[in-house]
């Protein structure tokens, strides 16, 4: 049984806990018609317009959001996604997903006078394409006086939704950041050393989570190494975790005792990958994801995007993402 999977399996699909967003709006509001993009605040260019007022506007992280479109989808109490269909879907637009709408009596809960939402967005065909950390607040009237301290007002506000055991805090409900993290990474590349003697029969490999099938990955062995992985792994190396589908493995040394060149029953390991914070990484699948609720659950809750990621993954935790620095200088140390 995986470190990962048991991970994941122990993840409460709840989100409860919350961390400031530290956002700025931006200062100027104008999108060039050429590019499509907001500018910086370079008035001069003749293409430059200005955008309509808007409640909340979204905005990508990357290049591939045209042709899409943005939905709010209500949070339950429990912090999941609510049944049912989306109250407002907007189109992607000058740069922007921008919404105006006020929330119907059926979008709130029994007794409360605020309700939140998530943002999902989606392609022509319903395919995936990102969700948000930042979620809306909308408040019917002045907010009660725990909301109010916290910096939230009447009408629209965002605050950031994290794993961190912080409080929310609300900021303005303009320009907030969606990654494009529903649209699949098709590869990932690992690479490190080895500090142990180098000989012939000494190799790398992948080792799958559920400890079946191939392994994702399998070569020779030196004291500076590189990997990538750039296939859906098998079917027996994946498995699901409430309806999100998941593959992976960790990469670990080990001795070809019966010189197969590939690992089998008859080899020892010799060092299982480590940073230099001693945590161990993994490199992991998610397969798409169309439902704005899973794509919530992978993102949110256990800290995921789809296709192919580098993370560490703690029993019971969100995943946290590797950095640049880490996925370059992962240790084989025997």
């Amino acid at each position: 049984m995986s470190l990962l999977f048991l991970a994941l399996s122990g993840c409460s699909a709840a989100l409860v806990q919350f961390g400031p967003s530290g956002r700025t709006p931006d200062d100027s509001g104008l999108v060039d018609s050429d590019s499509g993009q907001e500018d910086t605040g370079d008035t001069g260019d003749t293409g430059d317009t200005q955008l309509p007022p808007a409640d909340v506007t979204y905005v990508p992280s990357a290049s591939g959001a045209a042709g899409s479109n943005l939905s709010l989808y209500r949070l339950g109490a429990d912090y999941t996604v609510a049944p049912g269909d989306p109250s407002v879907t907007v189109p992607f637009e000058n740069g922007r997903w921008a919404i105006n709408y006020t929330p119907v009596p059926t979008d709130y809960a029994t007794g409360l006078n605020y309700v939140i939402f998530v943002a999902f967005a989606s392609d022509a065909d319903g395919g995936g394409v990102g969700i948000s950390e930042y979620v809306t607040l909308y408040s019917d009237g002045p907010p009660g006086a725990d909301l109010a301290s916290l910096g939230f007002v009447e009408g629209w506000n965002a605050f950031e939704l994290t794993a961190a055991d912080e409080l929310p805090v609300g900021v303005p409900s303009q320009d907030l950041a969606l990654p494009l993290n529903l649209l699949t990474q098709p590869s990932i590349t690992m690479s490190g050393s080895y500090s142990g003697q180098v000989s012939d029969g000494y190799r790398l490999a992948v080792y799958p989570f559920t400890g079946a099938g191939a392994m994702l990955y399998d070569g020779a062995l030196g004291a500076a190494w590189s990997f990538t992985v750039s296939h859906r792994p098998s079917d027996s190396a994946m498995y699901e975790t409430n309806g999100v589908f998941v593959g992976g493995g960790t990469p670990i040394a080990y001795k070809d005792g019966d010189e197969s060149s590939s690992m089998s029953h008859g080899d020892s390991a010799v060092a299982l990958a480590l940073l230099d914070s001693g945590e161990t990484p993994s490199v992991i699948w998610v397969d798409p994801i169309d439902d704005p609720a899973l794509a919530y659950l992978a993102v949110l809750g256990y800290g995921l995007h789809v296709g192919w990621g580098a993370y560490v993954v703690a029993d019971g935790e969100k995943a946290r993402e590797l950095d640049a620095t880490e996925v370059s200088s992962v240790r084989l140390d025997p």
